[in-house]
Parts: C-alpha cells; sequence; structure tokens
C-alpha cells in the first residue's frame, strides 16, 4: 500500500507545485513509511510514498516509468494476477526490470490501453502520465476498496489518496457540502455519491477511470469500466455450484497470500473471517504450496470484550486452536472514549457512524504492534453472500411477490429459531406492510433533533431480494466499510486485503439463485456447505451473529460529562448548524438509555460529527 498525489497543470507547471506536492505527499507518510519519490515535467508533478510489500528493492520504487520513460505510474494497491499477466506480457515482447505489480501496470496500458483494467484482478487506485500524448489516465478498482480523491482548482487537477492532502493545497479553503451532512446524520451514509463532506472535493467511484487529455479544460466525467453482471443465466447442473464457489474462494484467499513481508488475518469468531483463516490452514496443507511471509505459524488478531452480548472469543480461540493459529487479543477500553475518537479522525478525514471503528482501529493497531503488515479480513461477506438478518425480510417478500407463498411460509418457519431472538412475527407482518403500502420510511423518532426540515430517503417498493444485494455491495453499504477500512489499517502502515471481495466470486454468486444465499434457514448456505470439511461445525452452523459490535451503551454512559462538554463547545461556536445541540444536551441520558439502540447509534453519529466540525474548521 502507498500514498499518491499530483497535480496537473492545464497551463504549465510551476516550483511551487512541486513544493506542493512533497508537502501533500508528506501528510500521507502513514500509508507508505518506506521511502518516497517524485516526477515532474512542464504540466504534471506526480509524488508517491511507498509501503513496501512486493519486491522491497529499489526497483520498485515510484513514480515508476517504462523503458522509455514515457510512461509515468504513481499507484497504490495489489494487482493480485501480476504474475499472471506478467508472463503473457513477456511473451509479447515486453521486458522487465522490477519484479513488482506496478511494473506489470506499465507494460499492461502499453499494450491495451485502458482496456487493461478489465484484465486486473486486485484493489488499486493509481494516475498514469502518458507524456508522449499528454494524457494522464487514473482509476480506482471495482469495488473502490482503494481511495482516489480530486478537486479542480482554478487551472489545476489535484488528486491525492486522501482529502487531508488536498485541503492545504487548495487557494481557498472549500465549504461543507452540506447535503452529505445532512445524509450522514440522518442515515450514516456519506460514501453514496461522488461528493464529500467538502464542497469541490470529489471521489473517484468504484469500477471507474477519468482520462484528462490535451487541450486540458474541465474535467471530463468519469467513466464506469465495471458492474455486475447480472444478465448472465444462472449456473446450471454442469458444474456443482458449491464447488465452483470452494475453488473460487480458495483462489481468492491464496493469491492473496502473496508477500514479501509479514502476512496474519483478522480473526471475529464470525462465519466469514473463521472461513478465511481456515482456508489459509488448509492451504497450508497442501503440498507445493508456498506462501508468503507467514512464518511458523499464521498470527491472528481478534477485538474482545468482558459484555458477553458482543463477545466471540469462545469461537475465535476453536478457530485458532483447530489451525493451529498464534493468537493475538486486544479488550478496546471505552475510557477517555472522545479524544481516541479524535485522533482517528485524524486519518479518516470524514465522520464515521459508531465505535465498531473503534474496534477496528484496535485490531490494526495489534497487528502493527507484532510486525505485521498484511492482514486478510472477511469485509464484504456478509453484503455478497445475504448473512444479515434483514436480508430474509426482503427474501420473504421476493418469494411472495413471486407468488411461491408456500416457499416463503416455509423459509420463515425455518428461519424462526434466528428471527425470534431478535424479530417477532408481528414485526415482519409490520415491515412487509410498509413495504407494500407505502411508499417511504417513517422518519424517525429524532428527527427533533436536527436543526433542518430534510424528506426522509424514498425507497419505494422493494421486491428484488437481488437488488437489495447488489445496491448493498455496489452503493448502500459496501463503500462506507471500505472507507473506515482502509483509514484505520493506513494508520498504522497496514494493507488489508478482502478474499470475498475478489470480482470473480462477486461475479460468481450473482449469477446463482437466491436459495444458494438463504436455504433452509440458513445464511451464506453455499459458503456453509462448501466449508464443511474446512471449517469446524462449531463456526460453520452458527445462527448467532454479533456483526462488529461493540458495547457503545456502555461506552456513551462512562463519557457523558465529555459528550455534554463536547456539543456545549461545539453549541457556542456553531449554534444550530445541522443539530439542535441545546435539546441533545437536555436529552442526553435518555438517549443513551440501555435498549434504545436506534438512539444510541444516531446519538454516536452526531458525537463523531461534532468531533469532526471541531478537527477540520
Amino acid at each position: 500500500m502507498c500514498g499518491i498525489a499530483g497535480i496537473l497543470n492545464y497551463c504549465k507547471a510551476t516550483a511551487d507545485e512541486r513544493n506542493s506536492v512533497s508537502a501533500m505527499i508528506r501528510s500521507l507518510r502513514h500509508r507508505g513509511p518506506d521511502g518516497e519519490g517524485y516526477y515532474q515535467d512542464d504540466f504534471l508533478n506526480l509524488g508517491h510514498c511507498r509501503l513496501k510489500i512486493i519486491d522491497l528493492s529499489e526497483a520498485g520504487k515510484q513514480p515508476m516509468c517504462n523503458e522509455d520513460n514515457t510512461l509515468w505510474l504513481t499507484y497504490n494497491g495489489e494487482i493480485y494476477n501480476y504474475k499472471e499477466l506478467r508472463t503473457e506480457l513477456i511473451s509479447s515482447g515486453h521486458r522487465f526490470r522490477s519484479q513488482t505489480d506496478s511494473e506489470v501496470i506499465l507494460h499492461a496500458y502499453e499494450q491495451w490501453g485502458t482496456n487493461c483494467l478489465s484484465r486486473f484482478n486486485g484493489m488499486w487506485a493509481f494516475a498514469l502520465w502518458d507524456s508522449v500524448n499528454q494524457v494522464l489516465f487514473c482509476s480506482r478498482d471495482r469495488f473502490g476498496i482503494k481511495p482516489f480523491y480530486y478537486c479542480l482548482n482554478e487551472n489545476q487537477f489535484i488528486f491525492a489518496s486522501e482529502m487531508k492532502a488536498i485541503l492545504p493545497v487548495l487557494k481557498k479553503k472549500p465549504g461543507l457540502n452540506e447535503a452529505v451532512c445532512k445524509q450522514f446524520l440522518i442515515t450514516g451514509k456519506s460514501e453514496t455519491t461522488p461528493e464529500t463532506c467538502y464542497q469541490k472535493i470529489l471521489r473517484l467511484m468504484p469500477g471507474h477511470f477519468l482520462k484528462i487529455q490535451k487541450p486540458f479544460k474541465e474535467i471530463p466525467s468519469p467513466t464506469q469500466f465495471w458492474d455486475l453482471n447480472r444478465s448472465n443465466p444462472p449456473i446450471t447442473g454442469e458444474k456443482d455450484p458449491c464447488r465452483v464457489f470452494l475453488e473460487l474462494f480458495s483462489d481468492a484467499v491464496r493469491v492473496r497470500l502473496n508477500s514479501d513481508v509479514p502476512v496474519g488475518s483478522c480473526l471475529s469468531g464470525g462465519l466469514d473471517s473463521s472461513s478465511i483463516v481456515c482456508m489459509i490452514n488448509h492451504l497450508l496443507k497442501q503440498s507445493g504450496f508456498h506462501p508468503g511471509q507467514i512464518g511458523e505459524k499464521l498470527k491472528t488478531f481478534s477485538a474482545c470484550y468482558d459484555h458477553p452480548f458482543c463477545d466471540e472469543r469462545a469461537y475465535s480461540r476453536d478457530i485458532a486452536s483447530c489451525t493451529n493459529a498464534e493468537e493475538f487479543t486486544i479488550f478496546p477500553q471505552g475510557k477517555n472514549l472522545l479524544s481516541s475518537l479524535k485522533t482517528m479522525l485524524d486519518f479518516h478525514d470524514e465522520p464515521f457512524p459508531s465505535t465498531s471503528m473503534f474496534s477496528q482501529w484496535n485490531v490494526m493497531k495489534l497487528a502493527r504492534e507484532n510486525q505485521v503488515t498484511v492482514l486478510l479480513d472477511g469485509q464484504g461477506g456478509d453484503e455478497l453472500l445475504a448473512g444479515y438478518l434483514p436480508y430474509a425480510f426482503y427474501y420473504f417478500l421476493d418469494l411472495f411477490h413471486k407468488k411461491k407463498v408456500f416457499q416463503a411460509a416455509q423459509e420463515y418457519f425455518r428461519f424462526y429459531p434466528m428471527l425470534s431472538e431478535r424479530y417477532s412475527f408481528f414485526f415482519l407482518l409490520k415491515t412487509l406492510w410498509n413495504k407494500i403500502f407505502q411508499n417511504r420510511t417513517p422518519p424517525p423518532s429524532f428527527a427533533a433533533y436536527f436543526s433542518f426540515q430534510e424528506k426522509y430517503s424514498t425507497y419505494g417498493i422493494h421486491t428484488d431480494f437481488r437488488d437489495m444485494l447488489e445496491k448493498d455491495l455496489l452503493n448502500n453499504s459496501i463503500p462506507d466499510l471500505l472507507r473506515y477500512e482502509d483509514r484505520s489499517s493506513m494508520a498504522f502502515s497496514i494493507e488489508t486485503r478482502l478474499p470475498f471481495l475478489d470480482f470473480r466470486l462477486a461475479e460468481f454468486i450473482h449469477t446463482l439463485p437466491s436459495n444458494y444465499l438463504l436455504k433452509n434457514g440458513w445464511t451464506k448456505w453455499i459458503l456453509r456447505e462448501s466449508m464443511k470439511s474446512i471449517l469446524p461445525d462449531a463456526v460453520r452452523i452458527r445462527k448467532t451473529k454479533l456483526g462488529f459490535a461493540t458495547p457503545e451503551t456502555i461506552w456513551l454512559h462512562e463519557n457523558l460529562l465529555s459528550i455534554r462538554e463536547l456539543f456545549s463547545r461545539t453549541e457556542r461556536k456553531w449554534g444550530d448548524f445541522l443539530l439542535n445541540r441545546k435539546k441533545i444536551l437536555n436529552d442526553i441520558p435518555s438517549l443513551t438509555a440501555p435498549l434504545s439502540n436506534n438512539r444510541v447509534q444516531a446519538v454516536t453519529r452526531w458525537i463523531l460529527f461534532d468531533l469532526w466540525l471541531e478537527n477540520f474548521l
């Protein structure tokens, strides 16, 4: 992983821009502490700070050029199939000077132009400068695992891995984007559009690229190069889908173990991270498999709690024991929570919605303290494989809509033991009624705490279960989760790799009928079925699900005085800017009361929003 930055001057580059790019890279050194480099010509300044992962020699230094110095690349990410592509490119006459995946991107662009993107399996954000044709080619990977921000500042196109690198370069400080801030305060989401919390600064959306070429004018609209293809017919009896899934998942894990620095894995005890750890163990037992720097034992990293409603140690210990992994645990504490969250916001640039990110932050810190640079993680498994219980509601509704009433009733009663723990039958009926006969969600009970009148999201009638999954994977859920993961890991100079977001796996899953995901009362049915001989039954047939839970209510109560002080300070400074802080101050005890989870989640968002206001404005 690395940090990238650059300034393209539509007129002519200046010496000041070289200094600006140097300052931008210094602000990103946590992303790449192992070296930095620069490139400059008449129009462009590129910068790069490097975290060494593949080919630790100086041959991997960036910005990197091709043989005749006509192409220059600054790149953040990993192309997992770079060895196969390198072999193909060599057979086509290309010559390589390093063992890096970075150089593969340069030669792939020479060979295939922008079509090279469809050949990459990996995560990336890069800017590639064609100095002969004076074209700047910028791209972001299919799911947006790696970040790319940009803006047009008078005659300058400025880009970087994080917004903190762009803000000081702008001649005029950008204002707040109130529409994005309102969306965050209501829903906790902020990654659904190219707009950010700052005016003028945009994000390149996942699966898109930009081409800026002479004569330089306005920024052209990004071009989408990938989306999930659901037009393919479902897999039939030619090959067992469970076998295909296992092969794809196994290879997704395998390619993410390639590294010249130590590799470990996150382990929560849930189905996704446990499947990854057990698959690594399965691969290690295969003859002829020589992974990267795992060592004698795989190191796993877990966040644990002394609160039974959010502690999964029993499961993570079982997995560590049966795979002979070396287990490392950390117990995040709520003491001085606000100061810890404020430190995190220094790296996140935009507010995040919950204290789950604090647990993730602690896991990354633990891995860095134990000299691990690459971590595999289970992010994306729930959205890809319908792991959250609310998806079952959409599945039932989908079956009703398709007039499969008997099958819908059967599945409901099979799911009932899981659903009854959190949802009653009457709640299900109410949910179905609202989805069928109402065209929007009702306003939440805490609307009075906003100082603005905002229409709440109109969702329409959701009857397509697969459409809901796809939207969560590409728009509603995963983009936000990936931002949190990237910032928390890179704060400690750690690269995280996500096997469930291998595009081959995602495309395959979206060709399958829905009953391969939810079946006979099981979520993630195909994962559970395909992992029978690899994953212990204690986890494989586990029906409880905690997510990345934290004792949030307890932590808020431990910090009530600090929370009051925060809203008092921001009320004096910002007044009723988007939040009615006087009402929040008056109602904090009831807002953070036990068993009011929705309100606790909301007030956590408001706390983080106000901390962000203090940090960045």
